[in-house]
């Protein structure tokens, strides 16, 4: 799963707008009891956030996306088991500084380019070893 979705009450009990909030850091299981209220998440939701454990979430939403629906960008894991579902992750040019970092395998691994053509490397320093892809 890479998308979460909170309705207006979560919203308004973590400080973030329903309709244009851009980012949105909060723990598997805030997002779980803040739910409880209205009857909790749906199966696919909850079986997600319950295998988190106690991680946190990094959400973030642009003005493509409907009112209250966010992308998971980043799982920060305390014991939890991180579910096998590839999340997307965005990479941050180390040149240009815009979140632009594609990457492909070639010969010698992974190659990182940068969509606006400004740097091409194998791990730039500003990505942890953590964030890299499997």
């Amino acid at each position: 799963m890479n998308q979460i979705y909170t309705d207006r009450s979560q919203c308004e009990k973590f400080g973030v707008d329903y309709f244009t909030g851009t980012s949105l850091v909060v723990s598997a299981e805030a997002l779980l009891d803040s739910k409880l209220h209205s009857g909790g998440y749906d199966s696919e939701h909850r079986e997600f956030l319950e295998s988190l454990g106690g991680a946190t979430l990094s959400l973030v939403r642009d003005e493509d996306y409907e009112p209250g629906w966010w992308m998971v960008y980043e799982i920060i894991a305390s014991s939890a088991r991180v579910p096998r579902t590839p999340i997307k992750t965005v990479y941050v040019c180390p040149r240009c500084s815009e979140p632009s970092l594609r990457s492909h395998d070639s010969d010698h691994g992974t190659i990182y380019e940068c969509v606006n053509r400004c740097w091409v490397g194998e791990v730039p320093d500003e990505i942890s070893e953590s964030e890299l892809p499997e």
